[in-house]
C-alpha cells in the first residue's frame, strides 16, 4: 500500500545510479520524508490509517493515524502484539480468522470491531487487510484502518429506533421500484431476515391487487402536489393470508443524480381494524336498538296514552255531573290514579329522550310570574288536601318577561313542589324566585324550593339524584314514584345550563335551588279589563265567541271519540266524528270545517297522509286549521305533523285547558300558522 509505494520508488531511484552521492541520498530521503508527512497529514484528514506488517522481519509500520486511533504516542514502536492487545476477546477471534483466510486464499477481508485505546475508551474502527505475495509466497500484509465510531453509533442509534417504532422502515427507488426493507418490514410479513430479498418490488408483488389503483395514485399526488402520502393498504404475508397496514411515506429528490427516493414505514393495523369493524357493527346493533326502543315507547305511549285518555277524559266529564259525595269521591280517586300513571309514564318517557338526546328545548319568551303562579295553583290544592301551606315569593327585582322554556321550567319546579308536599306530613312548603345577578343583559335567578318534612341524610344526598334511585328504598315504602323526577329535575337543569343544588337533614326538611339564567325578553303590551276578563272566563264553561263554531274529530278509538266529542259539545262547538283519515276526506269534500283535530295513527289512512291529501284540495285563501291527536311524546313528532302540514299538536290524554287554549288560537283568531306543541 502506502509503504510499499514509497519502498518502490525509493528502490527504482537508486538502481539508476549504484553509488549515489551522499548529497543525492539526502535529497531522496528528504523527498521520501515529505512524502511521508503528506500523507500522514492526507490520512488524518480523511481519518484513516495506513499499516504494514512484513512476515520475515515482523516489522510494523503505522502511519500517524494509526497512533491517534490507538491512542498511542508516535514514540512508541508499534509490534503486532501491541496492536491486538486493544481488541476484546471476541473481535480477534474475528480478525484472527479472517487474517489466516487471506494468508491461507489470497482473500482481502474488511472488518468492523470494537477495540480499547490506550486511555481506556472504547471505539470503533473499521479495519481492511490484504496480502501481497512474491512467487507464490506471502511477504507481508498491508491494510487501512479507520475509526468509525460516530457511524457506527449513528446506525445503532436508529437501529433502536426503528425497533423501538414497532414499524417497518422501507426505502423505495421511484425509477426502479426497488426497495430496501428493514427486518422489522420482513417481520411483520412473517418472513425471515433472509426471505425477503432487499431490490425486491414489495409493492408491486405483495401489494393486494384492489389496492395497487390507491397507492399509485397516492404515490402520484405526493409526488406532484406534496400531499402526505398516507394509506391503508393490504400486503400478502408469508402465510398466503392479506394483512392491513398503514403506509406513511415522504419523497427526496438527489439533487445531483436526480434520483428520488420515497422513505416511510408500515404499521400493522389488522387489529385496530377488526376492532374497528367490530365497533362499528357493535354501533349499528345499538343504533339499531336504540331505533327499536324508541319505536317500542312511542308505541308503548301510543297503547297506554290512548286508553288513558278515555280514562281520564271521561273521569273529568263524569266529576262534571251531578254526584252523590261517595261517588265524586270514588271519580276523584280515579282521576288522581290515572294522572298518577300518567306522570309515571311521562318520565320514563322523559328520562329515555334524554338518554336518547333527543329532548329539545323551546326557546320563547314568556312570563315568569305567571308560569310560578301556574305552579303555585297546581301545588296549593295537593298541599291542602294534606293539610300544608304553600308559598309562592317572587323577588320585585326578577324580570317580568325572559327568554326559554317555560314548559320544562315549569317541569323542575312541579317535580321538586310534588316531591316537598309528598316528603312532608305537617307545615309548610316555599317556592321563592330570586334575582341573583345581572350580566351580559343575562338574568340570573334562583328558584329555591323547601319543606318541613322528613328531611336527608347526606348518604342519601350523594344518590339522590340517580336515575331509578329513591330516598325510601325499602320493602315498606311509604312514598312511591319511579325514582326518575330528580334524575331528569337534573338533566333538564344542566340543558338548560343551570345548575341544581341540595340542602338537607334528617328531621328538619330540605331545601332545592335551581340556579339558572336568562336572556331578558321584551315586556309584552298590559292586557286590557276585557281581555282579562275574557281569558280568565276560559277556566270554564262554554267559548261564548265561538259558540256553534264547527270541529271535526278524526280518531279511530271510539272511547276518544266520545271523549273529544262530550268536551267539545260543552264548550259549544258543532262537532262531527269520523273514524279514519280516509272517511275525514269524504267528509270533508262535502263541507267545510273551522278546526280539524286529526289523530296520527289510524287504520285505513293515517293522519298525516289525509292532511297531505287536505292541503292539495283546499283553494288559495281557505286554509282549515288542523291539530295533531297523537298519543305520541317522542321528539320530533311535532316535526313531522308541521311537514306534513298540520297546524299545531295535542298530547293525549287531552287536558282541558290545553284544548281551550288552541281552539281559542286556530279558530277564533284564524291565525293559520304553526304553532308549537301544545
Amino acid at each position: 500500500m502506502v509503504f510499499r509505494m514509497l519502498r518502490l520508488w525509493s528502490t527504482a531511484l537508486f538502481r539508476q545510479d549504484e553509488k549515489p552521492a551522499p548529497e543525492r541520498v539526502e535529497g531522496i530521503e528528504a523527498q521520501l520524508r515529505r512524502c511521508q508527512k503528506q500523507l500522514d497529514a492526507m490520512g488524518t484528514m480523511a481519518r484513516i490509517g495506513g499499516w504494514e506488517f512484513e512476515l520475515a522481519t515482523s516489522r510494523v509500520t503505522w502511519t500517524r493515524e494509526v497512533y491517534r486511533i490507538y491512542g498511542l504516542d508516535p514514540a512508541v514502536r508499534p509490534t503486532i502484539e501491541l496492536a491486538l492487545s486493544a481488541y476484546l476477546p471476541e473481535s480477534l477471534t474475528l480478525l484472527t480468522a479472517a487474517r489466516k483466510k487471506a494468508h491461507d486464499h489470497g482473500v482481502p477481508y474488511d472488518l468492523t470491531l470494537p477495540i480499547v485505546t490506550a486511555q481506556g475508551q472504547r471505539r470503533w474502527v473499521r479495519n481492511i487487510g490484504m496480502t501481497e505475495q512474491v512467487n507464490g509466497v506471502v511477504e507481508r500484509v498491508v491494510g487501512a484502518f479507520q475509526d468509525v465510531t460516530e457511524q457506527h453509533e449513528a446506525q445503532a442509534r436508529l437501529a433502536r429506533a426503528i425497533r423501538g417504532t414497532q414499524d417497518g422502515i422501507w426505502e423505495l427507488d421511484i425509477a426502479t421500484h426497488q426497495v430496501w426493507l428493514s427486518p422489522r418490514f420482513r417481520e411483520l410479513l412473517g418472513y425471515a431476515l433472509t426471505e425477503l430479498p432487499d431490490g425486491l418490488d414489495v409493492f408491486g408483488q405483495l401489494l393486494h391487487a384492489e389496492d395497487r389503483k390507491r397507492f399509485e395514485d397516492n404515490l402520484r399526488a405526493h409526488l406532484e402536489d406534496g400531499r402526505p402520502f398516507d394509506l391503508e393498504l393490504r400486503l400478502r404475508r408469508r402465510d398466503d393470508q392479506y394483512h392491513w397496514f398503514r403506509a406513511r411515506a415522504s419523497a427526496t429528490a438527489e439533487s445531483i443524480t436526480g434520483q428520488t427516493t420515497l422513505a416511510g414505514s408500515i404499521r400493522d393495523i389488522e387489529d385496530e381494524r377488526q376492532a374497528a369493524l367490530a365497533l362499528r357493527a357493535a354501533t349499528e346493533a345499538a343504533d339499531e336498538a336504540n331505533r327499536a326502543k324508541s319505536e317500542f315507547l312511542a308505541n308503548m305511549s301510543h297503547e297506554i296514552r290512548t286508553p288513558m285518555n278515555g280514562v281520564l277524559g271521561m273521569t273529568e266529564l263524569l266529576l262534571d255531573t251531578r254526584l252523590e259525595p261517595t261517588q265524586r269521591q270514588f271519580a276523584e280517586t280515579l282521576r288522581s290514579s290515572a294522572r298518577s300513571l300518567l306522570t309515571i309514564l311521562n318520565d320514563i318517557l322523559d328520562f329515555s329522550k334524554i338518554e336518547a338526546g333527543k329532548l329539545s328545548l323551546e326557546r320563547v319568551p314568556f312570563e315568569v310570574r305567571g308560569c310560578i303562579g301556574d305552579v303555585a295553583r297546581m301545588m296549593s290544592i295537593q298541599a291542602a288536601a294534606k293539610g300544608l301551606r304553600f308559598v309562592s315569593s317572587i323577588d320585585a327585582a326578577v324580570p317580568e318577561r325572559v327568554m326559554g322554556d317555560p314548559h320544562r321550567l315549569r317541569q323542575v319546579l312541579l317535580n321538586l313542589c310534588g316531591n316537598a308536599v309528598k316528603f312532608t306530613s305537617s307545615g309548610d312548603v316555599v317556592l321563592e324566585v330570586r334575582l341573583l345577578g345581572v350580566q351580559g343583559g343575562r338574568s340570573l335567578l334562583s328558584f329555591e324550593v323547601r319543606d318541613t318534612g322528613i328531611g336527608m341524610g347526606s348518604d342519601t344526598i350523594s344518590r339522590l339524584f340517580q336515575p331509578f334511585t329513591q330516598a325510601d328504598a325499602s320493602t315498606t315504602r311509604h312514598y312511591g314514584g319511579t325514582g326518575l323526577g330528580l334524575s331528569i329535575v337534573r338533566r333538564l337543569v344542566e340543558l338548560m345550563d343551570g345548575e341544581v343544588v341540595v340542602s338537607s337533614a334528617p328531621g328538619t326538611g330540605s331545601s332545592f335551588t335551581v340556579t339558572l339564567a336568562f336572556d331578558a325578553a321584551a315586556v309584552a303590551p298590559a292586557e286590557s279589563h276585557a281581555e282579562s276578563a275574557t281569558r280568565s272566563s276560559l277556566a270554564g264553561g262554554p267559548l261564548r265567541s265561538l259558540v256553534g263554531a264547527s270541529v271535526l274529530i278524526v280518531e279511530d278509538n271510539p272511547v276518544n271519540r266520545e271523549v273529544a266529542r262530550r268536551i267539545l259539545e260543552r264548550l259549544g262547538f258543532q262537532v262531527s266524528l269520523a273514524p279514519d283519515g280516509r272517511a275525514a276526506l269524504d267528509v270533508c269534500a262535502a263541507r267545510h270545517f273551522d278546526l280539524i283535530l286529526m289523530d296520527v295513527q289510524m287504520p285505513v289512512m293515517d293522519g298525516l297522509t289525509a292532511t297531505r291529501e287536505l292541503r292539495k284540495r283546499e283553494t288559495r285563501g281557505l286554509r282549515t286549521p288542523i291539530v295533531a291527536l297523537t298519543a305520541s311524546a317522542m321528539s320530533g313528532e311535532l316535526s313531522r305533523c308541521l311537514a306534513a302540514g298540520m297546524d299545531g299538536l295535542l298530547t293525549k290524554p287531552l287536558e282541558v285547558e290545553r284544548l281551550r287554549e288552541v281552539l281559542e288560537r286556530h279558530v277564533a283568531q284564524r291565525s293559520g300558522e304553526p304553532t308549537d306543541v301544545e
